[in-house]
């Protein structure tokens, strides 16, 4: 019987992966005068799950467990908005904008706070629906790979 891992460092290795992702994508953007949004964030978020599952399903030779998983899918969901806050701050604070933050109160005066709070929920509804299938496909390619490569399935 499979015992459940402790997802922490899988969780860390995707925070890593996932700033890394977004860096990369924003140089990307920006040096071809892009405009990367929302599809950047998720490339960056997939391109991170991959890299978490592809750690997960090395070291223990099989896919995350159910519990494992909804583990995995809640814990990246913070880190990811974590990374994300991390990375708004260096880039404000980088450029010397950081007190533009304190004008964010007048913006948020102005709009209907429902509006926002909803839109922000189904965004980390998406997200989380996107690591959570992600965690699973990305996983079982994985050990499939695995599989063949230990010549226990046929390619």
């Amino acid at each position: 019987m499979n015992t459940e891992v402790a997802i922490f460092p899988y969780v860390v290795r995707f925070g890593i992966a996932y700033a890394v992702a977004l860096i990369i994508f924003a140089i990307i953007t920006s040096i071809l005068g892009l405009d990367g949004g929302a599809g950047s964030s998720m490339g960056a978020l997939i391109a991170a799950v991959a890299v978490a599952a592809s750690k997960f399903v090395k070291d223990h030779e099989r896919v995350p467990t159910s519990a494992e998983r909804k583990k995995l899918t809640w814990a990246s969901l913070a880190a990811s908005v974590l990374v994300s806050v991390v990375l708004i701050g260096a880039v404000l604070g980088g450029t010397g904008q950081l007190g533009q933050l304190s004008g964010l109160s007048k913006v948020f005066s102005r709009l209907n706070l429902g509006l926002v709070f909803g839109v922000m929920l189904f965004v980390l509804a998406l997200y989380a629906l996107v690591l959570w299938f992600s965690y699973s496909g990305f996983a079982n390619v994985q050990h499939k790979s695995l599989l063949k490569k230990r010549g226990e399935i046929q390619a």
